[in-house]
């Protein structure tokens, strides 16, 4: 390969063909990006920002770098596998939560996190203790495909009711999937997600999620991967010789393929599909995900022992992020506030931040006093689309290869049958990659990143 460089305008800078084209330079995309080059590949990415990452960038304000909002990785899940298998360091830790808190009717509990501490709680009644203990013991074994196109509220309620472990287990869920549309979100899409995070726990990882886009953009170039940022694609077409990829002020790219790392909206544009394709259909009934975000930075704890909070009846959520993971110079605290929102209420930013300020009241009271910096996001786009159970969930999300366009495919957090969130996008980069190097079907590329 000869030299590759990262250029912040494209212009003039394309090759006019190259064996696959990746648009898009978020998570999936660069995944993408490195599996096929690591295959040998000819690959050029164009991605439509100044710089890489997308919603996994992390902002530096002074010393402390903030996520863009709380973020995960899932131990058990295909964004760790794939990010293993392509040989991308990084560290981190599972979460510190020392005393977590959960908060239900006006009061704040310790929650359970063991059988001591269920049989102990002051949360639940007896019964309900008996039935959590229940389903931590079925939880592995339930048949999920069938709950696919049931509500997760739905499943809760039929069988726990609407007390204190309903309220316990709708926390639970929104902290799992980052969802508050709860009546509308696949109960079999929610269980197998906290599944994942129960078998194998999640890290914080250290200096954010860009630590790993920087690692994969430089493995990228390394493999001679061209990335070219500031690149506005306006088309993307099927021919007969393969895929035109076409860019403002740029010559036309001709692939043998192309993967579309975008939105469902911003992919139905590029490839102006009709109104009767199945993409634009199920796109126009998505439900993009937003949180509204209180991100801080704080000289000293004020509760030490207090470091992870989860509303049990209102879609609320705070931790200490820094308490595991290195985000800022010791001694600083770096802590995300979080509300989940729903798609369909009217939402008052300000009224938003100020009940995260509360929520920090309680979990670090005084804590005003200590602000170093802090950031607020209040509709921070989270996800694409939620897997709806009207949609039939995980298994009703568009497929990776694209109907009636050959050579072009999707990745990203809204396709495939497989995860949620980082996973979805990883399992969904890994199977489009297989598929065009013709090494695996989409069902047999996703097994390889699958924990038995």
């Amino acid at each position: 390969m000869g030299a590759t460089t990262i250029t912040e305008n494209a212009v003039n800078q394309a090759r006019q063909r190259t064996e696959i084209a990746v648009v898009g330079g978020g998570l999936a995309g660069l995944l993408a990006a490195v599996k096929l080059a690591r295959a040998g590949k000819q690959v050029v990415l164009l991605e439509q920002a100044k710089g890489l990452g997308g919603r996994a960038a992390t902002t530096v304000k002074g010393d402390v770098r903030f996520n863009l909002g709380p973020r995960a990785l899932y131990l058990h899940g295909a964004a760790h596998r794939l990010l293993t298998e392509l040989e991308i360091p990084f560290t981190g830790a599972v979460p510190n939560t020392g005393k977590g808190m959960g908060y239900y009717g006006g009061r704040e509990y310790l929650l359970p996190r063991n059988m001591s501490q269920i049989l102990s709680t002051s949360l639940l009644s007896w019964r309900e203790k008996w039935q959590l203990f229940r389903f931590f013991q079925q939880i592995h074994s339930f048949d999920l495909e069938p709950l696919q196109r049931t509500s997760i509220h739905e499943w809760v309620t039929t069988r726990y009711g609407t007390g204190a472990l309903a309220n316990l287990f709708f926390g639970l869920f929104r902290l799992s999937t980052y969802a508050a549309d709860l009546e509308l979100i696949s109960a079999g899409a929610t269980l197998a997600q906290f599944r994942i995070g129960l078998t194998g726990n999640v890290w914080y990882i250290d200096g954010g999620w860009q630590s790993i886009v920087d690692r994969l953009r430089d493995r990228a170039v390394g493999l001679g991967v061209q990335i070219h940022t500031g690149a506005h694609v306006h088309a993307v077409r099927s021919t007969a010789a393969g895929v035109l990829v076409q860019a403002t002020h740029q010559p036309d790219l001709h692939a043998a393929a192309a993967i579309l790392a975008v939105s469902p909206q911003v992919a139905s544009l590029l490839l102006a599909l009709p109104e009767p394709h199945e993409l634009v259909r199920w796109s126009v009934d998505s439900r993009p995900v937003h949180a509204a975000c209180l991100d801080i930075a704080l000289s000293r704890l004020t509760r030490p022992e207090h470091r992870f909070g989860l509303g049990l009846d209102e879609p609320t959520y705070a931790s200490v992020h820094s308490a595991a993971a290195k985000f800022a110079p010791p001694g600083v605290a770096v802590i995300h506030v979080m509300k989940y929102l729903q798609s369909n209420q009217e939402q008052s930013a300000r009224d938003n931040e100020q009940q995260l300020e509360g929520v920090l009241d309680r979990l670090q009271p005084g804590w005003r006093t200590h602000v170093l910096t802090r950031r607020y996001l209040p509709s921070m786009a989270v996800t694409h689309a939620l897997p709806l159970a009207a949609q039939g969930g995980l298994t009703g999300r568009p497929n990776v290869a694209v109907a009636n366009r050959p050579g072009v495919f999707l990745a990203g957090d809204w396709v495939g049958q497989h995860g949620q969130l980082a996973d979805a996008a990883a399992a969904s980069a890994a199977t489009a990659a297989a598929l065009i190097l013709g090494s695996a079907t989409a069902t047999s590329a996703m097994r390889e990143l699958e924990y038995a």
